[in-house]
């Protein structure tokens, strides 16, 4: 899936906007197709220096930013099983 998702768009086109982002504050965040394409890259590689592996649990706890994506693309590409965990949840 992440290599569908992004590294196929990133080899074809790697400067075209994959995502646009306006966050709370209305400030714009564009990144590239060459952008998750790197980030997804890095933080695949900084969880298997901590000894993830294919076939490991990996737990995501974000907000709904492209952040959240980057993370669930890295988790596909490595072989994880991406547990998406929800921040719309209370205390209680």
């Amino acid at each position: 899936i992440g290599v569908s998702c992004c590294d196929i768009h990133a080899k074809e086109n790697p400067n075209k906007t994959a995502i646009i982002y306006e966050d709370a504050d209305s400030k714009i965040k564009k990144y590239s197709f060459k952008d998750i394409f790197l980030l997804s890259n890095k933080l695949s590689n900084v969880l298997k220096s901590f000894g993830m592996k294919t076939g490991d649990r990996f737990a995501i706890f974000l907000s709904q930013q492209p952040e959240t994506l980057i993370a669930h693309i890295a988790g596909y590409k490595s072989g994880f099983i991406n547990v998406p965990l929800f921040t719309l949840f209370g205390t209680e």
